[in-house]
């Protein structure tokens, strides 16, 4: 087997990337960059958009927004991607979770890429699967989430995994309140 040659700006961006990476799923190449919002959605394509928008704002990821999408579309669907600001502990006082008065008013979420799709529209889709989902994640699977991360990635961070294991039991424990909230913003 002989030697790859790869171009030398990408082995560069390659060697000073961050060493760990997961990915789940190759697309096909139908997928492209959704670079603008959707003004006119399908009711599928509304269903789905609002799925990643109360996913977005569940896991406090403020980086799906007009010029930095991290969202491709073959037209029909969306493949979403890239949550590396997401699940932030509350450092301040000030700082708010997703189920707390005033979340929601955050600048942030009115940048996020559907938000304008979203916006009047949703009274008739369906959210009782974040529901079912985040009210039967046990404690237990959480642990197993734990126990699933290698140990080398653990090392210098085993106390952020537990801060946000403990974020996402709250979650848990207030998912209504937050779907109640997020429902709110986007009447």
């Amino acid at each position: 087997m002989g030697a790859i040659n790869i171009d030398p700006p990408l082995k560069y961006m390659i060697t000073k990337s961050k060493p760990f990476a997961f990915g789940v799923k190759r697309l096909p190449p139908s997928f492209t960059t959704l670079t603008n919002p959707l003004l006119t959605l399908t009711q599928e394509q509304l269903q789905s958009a609002l799925e990643i928008f109360i996913f977005d704002m569940l896991i406090k990821n403020p980086d799906r927004k007009i010029g930095n999408p991290n969202c491709l579309t073959n037209g029909s669907t969306f493949a979403i991607f890239d949550h590396d600001l997401s699940l932030r502990p509350k450092v301040f006082s000030w700082d708010l979770e997703p189920w707390e008065g005033g979340y929601m008013e955050s600048p942030e979420v009115k940048k996020h890429i559907f938000f304008s799709s979203l916006k009047g529209k949703t009274e008739s889709l369906e959210v009782s699967d974040f529901i079912i989902f985040w009210k039967g994640l046990t404690d237990e699977r959480l642990a197993e989430y734990k126990n699933s991360i290698p140990p080398e990635w653990l090392v210098n961070c085993e106390n952020k995994v537990d801060e946000v294991l403990t974020f996402i039991k709250s979650l848990r424990n207030n998912i209504d309140q937050a779907l109640f909230l997020i429902r709110e913003v986007l009447k």
